[in-house]
């Protein structure tokens, strides 16, 4: 069933989230084709916190993270608070629950209706992305080893028709 574009909110945010290099940012930018041409308008703004990492100087991955996601709220906020864009998409690692309620409560101060994401974690062979990042087995396991599911009351969004 096709999204109705005349019965939602004006403004959707749409969060991405799960581990580096499983394929985020090639749902996320299906996500976005599909929404400029049923919605026949370019209004949609992609934000992902990969944008980020050859900017920050952090040699740690975890360190790295964690500015990176700081960067990405920072360009988010801005994004929202210029109400030129009515449908958000925004890529992460969000691994702890506080980082999803920074974006959903953010989004509804906005009246934005937000929708969360959460991609698999089928760690198969390393992209080139993983190459990119200089990320290691550890790091992925550390992120892993701490990851907080997404909040129950967060509204989920399914994309498998998209994959």
């Amino acid at each position: 069933m096709a999204p109705s574009r005349m019965t939602r909110a004006e403004h959707i945010v749409i969060l991405v989230r799960g581990l580096p290099a499983v394929s985020k940012l090639n749902i996320a930018t299906k996500i976005k084709e599909v929404e400029i041409q049923q919605s026949i308008a370019d209004h949609v703004k992609m934000i992902s916190i990969y944008d980020f990492f050859n900017q920050v100087t952090e040699s740690n991955f975890h360190e790295k993270h964690h500015k990176c996601h700081d960067e990405l709220m920072k360009v988010f906020n801005n994004v929202l608070d210029d109400n030129c864009h009515k449908f958000i998409i925004v890529v992460g690692i969000f691994d702890t629950q506080r980082k999803i309620y920074d974006i959903l409560s953010k989004s509804m101060t906005r009246n934005a209706d937000c929708f969360v994401l959460e991609h698999p974690h089928n760690l198969g062979e390393p992209d080139q992305l993983v190459q990119d990042l200089k990320l290691t087995p550890d790091d992925v396991n550390q992120i892993l080893s701490s990851w907080e599911d997404t909040p129950m009351e967060a509204v989920r969004l399914d994309v498998a028709h998209l994959q």
